[in-house]
């Protein structure tokens, strides 16, 4: 059994060519910066090679489950990693002996334990550590009585820090009975991070380029259901003499829409972490003057490149967009009725700068917050370092 230490490691969903959580992984190795020396500090997460490109300075850890994991801190850094949806049930419970052997039986433990000998998996949790915090995170949904809830509601109880992005997370929270938890906002929204990944183009005086961010949704028919729509509202956008280019967060991976593209003969950009850097596609995110997102990414780096955004409404998460980025007023809510989108398009070309100026108001409270959260957690480190150092004396 091989043992790897780290004085602090980070978990997240990093990994897996998505513009919005490899964004989140240098925004928090940032943050963790505050704190910790570069050579401290150690990602466990999916291992993917361009990674290496978005972070040379960084460690990662490759371990399977045959290997102890340990840490003085760990931190949940932002984004969306706790939730269950009805189509995610039932996933990952196991080998099929399952089905055939009471768990608690001796045989089955054994055949267990084989079977991870012969075959490692790779490991994304720590074993052991002092402390656990997350910090910018998103909770849910989550499907009632789910394993997913359980086992989340249990982790977040133990933590020695939680700041959450939104009210829904800070509401679970609530219920959950922790009431150190915090309402803060999304970590890309720190000032020292994304400034120095973007720098924003003043904006026009209307509408001339509009940027369409899709993904692919198969847990409900609510997510699945807007493709038809906004595809009609693309060709009247188009008719009325609007350029609007598709855009992927998560590179040539969608691979619904990359086929819709195709058979329609479209265009598109998309992630591509081992071509481009993440300034370089914010550069060419800057050139719209408006965003229409079914990702929740979309909808924050539009704000932090001072556009106004159209949030999709395909997953709660998106509602939660409109309502902390103060744009609630622009939510294209299911079942996503053509003429209302192009109607809150209208409104905001109608007055335009106001929204400009929204976003820009918007994106400075956010960066207030952000640095407030930062602090604190600097603040939450230093305090339970201290103790443990006490403790060991």
């Amino acid at each position: 059994m091989a043992k790897v230490y780290y004085p602090l490691i980070i978990r997240g969903g990093y990994g897996f060519y998505n513009f919005g959580d490899d964004a989140l992984m240098v925004a928090v190795n940032a943050i963790a910066q505050v704190c910790f020396p570069q050579e401290d500090i150690a990602f466990l997460c999916k291992q993917s090679s361009y990674l290496l490109k978005l972070l040379p300075e960084a460690n990662f850890i490759s371990a399977t489950d045959r290997d102890k994991i340990t840490a003085d801190v760990v931190i949940y850094g932002g984004g969306t990693q706790f939730y269950s949806f009805p189509g995610t049930i039932g996933k990952n419970q196991g080998l099929l002996l399952s089905t055939l052997l009471p768990k608690n039986s001796r045989l089955y433990r054994f055949l267990r334990l084989a079977y991870r000998w012969v075959k490692p998996r790779p490991k994304y949790e720590v074993d052991d550590a002092s402390f656990t915090m997350a910090i910018g995170i998103g909770l849910g949904p989550f499907v009632e009585n789910s394993s997913q809830l359980g086992s989340t509601m249990e982790l977040f109880k133990k933590m020695s820090f939680v700041a959450v992005r939104d009210s829904a997370s800070l509401q679970l929270c609530i219920d959950w009975g922790i009431a150190s938890a915090s309402l803060e906002c999304d970590i890309c929204c720190w000032e020292p991070f994304y400034s120095k990944i973007m720098e924003p183009r003043k904006a026009a005086s209307e509408i001339h380029r509009i940027a369409m961010i899709v993904r692919d949704w198969t847990h409900d028919k609510k997510g699945i259901s807007y493709k038809h729509s906004l595809f009609q509202v693309y060709e009247e956008l188009v008719a009325n003499g609007f350029d609007v280019t598709f855009c992927l967060f998560k590179g040539n991976h969608e691979e619904g829409w990359i086929q819709f593209f195709r058979s329609k003969g479209l265009r598109y950009i998309f992630w591509d972490p081992m071509q481009s850097s993440l300034s370089s596609f914010c550069t060419d995110l800057s050139i719209y003057d408006l965003f229409i997102s079914a990702r929740y990414h979309g909808a924050v780096f539009a704000t932090l490149l001072e556009r106004p955004v159209i949030c999709i409404d395909i997953e709660p998460k998106l509602a939660l967009a409109s309502h902390e980025l103060e744009s609630s007023d622009l939510l294209w809510k299911s079942p996503f009725d053509k003429q209302q989108c192009l109607d809150l398009v209208r409104r905001v070309n109608s007055c335009y700068s106001d929204y400009v100026f929204r976003s820009i108001r918007t994106k400075k409270r956010l960066a207030s917050v952000a640095g407030g959260m930062v602090g604190k957690f600097r603040d939450a480190v230093s305090i339970l370092l201290k103790k443990e150092e006490s403790k060991c004396r």
